[in-house]
């Protein structure tokens, strides 16, 4: 695959949100002043309600909160960790890693990539260890970036 995952705006690897809203709400606040990102509030609630609708939990604790919005001017990703398990609606149980991000909304070819490469990503046993082993940001950031150079 010749599609390569943006870097994360932000990462955040000690989320201490309870549940989904908490923990989207969280991630979002990390986007203050993205350049890439309009009005925030309005891609926050975006970002709900596509939650709400279609539950973004995926298998082995692992979730992709996103929304194509009119908001958004290029894609945008954090990477988050939360310090407890959330639901995110996964057959398999709650999730404690998360790739929150906005595409545009005529992006949709770029849209399906990147859900295609964070799917495959995150299917990978040692990828999701070493996220979950990060010390800190820095190094949460360090795991992403060589698995963007590596893939």
């Amino acid at each position: 695959m010749s599609y390569t995952l943006p870097s994360p705006y932000a990462v955040c690897s000690a989320v201490e949100a309870t549940d989904r809203e908490g923990l989207i709400r969280t991630l979002g606040k990390a986007l203050e002043g993205a350049p890439q990102v309009g009005d925030l509030d309005t891609f926050i609630r975006q970002l709900l309600r596509r939650e709400a609708e279609t539950p973004t939990g995926l298998e082995k604790g692992c979730a992709l909160p996103h929304a194509r919005s009119s908001e958004v001017d290029e894609i945008v990703l954090v990477v988050g960790r939360s310090v407890q398990p959330i639901d995110f609606g996964a057959h398999d149980g709650p999730a404690r890693l998360f790739f929150l991000f906005g595409v545009p909304e005529h992006c949709i070819t770029q849209y399906l990539k990147l859900v295609a490469r964070l799917s495959m990503l995150l299917k990978d046993d040692s990828f999701r260890d070493e996220l979950l082993a990060a010390a800190d940001d820095k190094a949460l950031r360090g795991v992403i970036e060589q698995a963007r150079a590596r893939f």
